[in-house]
């Protein structure tokens, strides 16, 4: 039996990652840390979003901010169903943070028959001014390992992410009950949506940290003084 199961059977700890999880570990070690906690916005830096994209099925969207070379701030999450963009657009203007840009998924470049343009087309012309960004598509266990080592470094939002979080300790593999073994792949699920939105942030970071200038941008949106890092 492994720690998790034992805590989890005999210690009757709720908090204790699942068996077959892939960032149970990695959350755990987090809030061991200290590292889900409270994380206001910072006004001095601009604000990313990484999308998982669905219509019928549930968008899901993490907010970041990045510290350069030191950490990413998640300060919030959301995620419903059923809305066309023109919705999202309005939860993002709604919330009052500054944009840098707003990243989707491989699918996001796919084009619609009833319009003949793709989501990345339609988000640019409704958020003008912030740049909308493909993450090509890759290898799944690529985008869970790089997951992995962003989480090393993220602070999470105790409050504004807690479903986020929860989706990531419940990203788990499919279990083989023949064989009793896991396989490679992750499971479908309701906690599939939040993180394969983180995945997105994952392989789009290194493009993404603020530069020099982008933060000298953003000066003049706070009365603090900011700090180039």
């Amino acid at each position: 039996m492994s720690e998790s199961e034992y805590a989890q059977e005999f210690e009757c700890s709720f908090a204790a990652a699942l068996v077959g999880a892939y960032y149970g570990k990695d959350i755990e070690k987090a809030e061991a840390d200290g590292r889900i906690c409270a994380v206001p916005y910072d006004k001095a830096l601009p604000v990313h979003t990484f999308w998982d994209l669905g219509i019928s099925d549930t968008m899901s969207i993490w907010f970041a901010q990045i510290l350069r070379g030191r950490e990413i701030r998640w300060i919030e999450y959301h995620e419903e169903s059923g809305m066309g963009l023109e919705h999202y657009v309005k939860v993002l203007k709604e919330k009052g943070y500054v944009y840098e840009e707003i990243v989707f998924p491989h699918d996001g470049a796919a084009r619609e028959l009833g319009t003949g343009k793709s989501r990345q087309e339609t988000m640019q012309s409704l958020m003008r001014g912030v740049r909308v960004r493909i993450v090509p598509r890759a290898n799944v266990a690529d985008g869970i390992n790089a997951a992995r080592l962003m989480i090393a470094k993220s602070y999470f939002d105790a409050t504004k992410c807690k479903k986020g979080i929860e989706a990531l300790k419940s990203y788990e593999r499919v279990y083989d009950a023949k064989n009793q073994v896991f396989q490679s792949l992750p499971k479908h699920n309701w906690a599939s949506h939040g993180a394969d939105a983180f995945r997105t942030g994952a392989m789009g970071m290194d493009e993404n940290r603020p530069s020099r200038e982008n933060i000298e941008k953003y000066r003049r949106h706070t009365d603090n003084d900011v700090k180039v890092v």
